[in-house]
């Protein structure tokens, strides 16, 4: 049964947050949406010790390499990684159970036309949910925009809503880990940049696991 309530929730609560936002009812709606699924399904946020601080304000922007929960299209993955990037991302996943079906095509996005229709300056992107290697495709698109690259990761999202299970829980609290902030300007070739980036991915992915 909650699992039903929850996905009922969202489509409303993702609906009227669109609503609001075209009607620019708010500065920063989808942020006090992202509060309102986390209550709405008694999760708490803690930030692990060695977090790092959100980057918001690189010069050229960052994007925030995160991971679908279950590596599926779990939409509580989406309110979650909202609400650890303050609402000043744009998310490159549907808000809607109605669009999930977007992930069984899914190709490697345009990310410079989806933020240049938007305001946003940051994008949340998935890797592993690209078809080829995800991760090398961000980091190509980094090295060539001068984007920063910050690695965000939470554990125990997988838990708040399942799609593939059919199963939800109350009250999860969520550990969220951020990475330093990856600056393509002080690397000197693409390659050095771009294997920096992997390792600390690797690494992050192995460590959120046991927070």
């Amino acid at each position: 049964m909650l699992f039903y309530i929850y996905l009922i929730f969202l489509e409303l609560s993702s609906a009227l947050a669109y609503i609001c936002s075209w009607l620019s009812w708010h500065p920063n709606v989808v942020y006090l949406w992202s509060q309102l699924c986390l209550d709405f399904a008694g999760c708490q946020v803690f930030f692990l010790e060695k977090s790092h601080n959100l980057a918001l304000y690189e010069e050229n922007g960052c994007l925030f390499l995160s991971t679908m929960a279950n590596n599926n299209e779990d939409l509580y993955t989406t309110a979650i990684d909202t609400y650890v990037t303050n609402g000043w991302a744009l998310a490159l996943t549907p808000y809607s159970y109605l669009t999930t079906w977007w992930y069984d095509n899914y190709e490697k996005p345009d990310l410079s036309a989806s933020l240049a229709k938007t305001y946003y300056y940051n994008a949340i992107v998935y890797p592993e949910i690209s078809k080829e290697d995800g991760v090398s495709f961000y980091i190509n698109f980094a090295w060539e925009t001068k984007m920063s690259i910050q690695i965000i990761l939470t554990h125990h999202k997988e838990a708040v809503l399942n799609i593939k299970k059919r199963e939800a829980a109350y009250g999860i609290n969520l550990y969220c880990y951020r990475s330093e902030v990856i600056r393509p300007k002080y690397f000197s070739t693409f390659e050095e940049f771009s294997e920096y980036v992997g390792l600390i991915w690797r690494e992050q992915l192995e460590n959120i696991q046991t927070p």
